[in-house]
């Protein structure tokens, strides 16, 4: 964790969130927010991107940055990018344009 105590993993949708979590769950201390009734209380955490506006970490990861399209997906995107704090990873699995 870098001794960061925020750390989000970005997806853009809630389907994406939740098969990042059940890939992960048993290999880190990870938790996972799934819908806006739920509170953020530190530590890793696996949330959609409609869900991270106005939450701010220490450490953000975008796991599939290629996948917000459109502007008004760009404009979600630009949401979830800000999100951190002090460090931002975006992961590309195709052509970035």
């Amino acid at each position: 964790s870098g001794g960061y105590k925020s750390i989000a993993l970005i997806c853009r949708t809630a389907a994406r969130t939740d098969d990042l979590y059940k890939h992960i769950k048993d290999k880190i201390n990870i938790g996972i927010i799934r819908n806006d009734d739920e509170e953020y209380r530190k530590g890793v955490v696996a949330i959609p991107s409609y869900l991270s506006k106005g939450l701010e970490f220490d450490a953000v990861i975008v796991p599939d940055a290629e996948s917000y399209r459109g502007e008004n997906e760009r404009r979600l995107f630009y949401t979830v990018c800000t999100r951190a704090l002090h460090e931002l990873h975006m992961y590309f699995r195709k052509d970035i344009s």
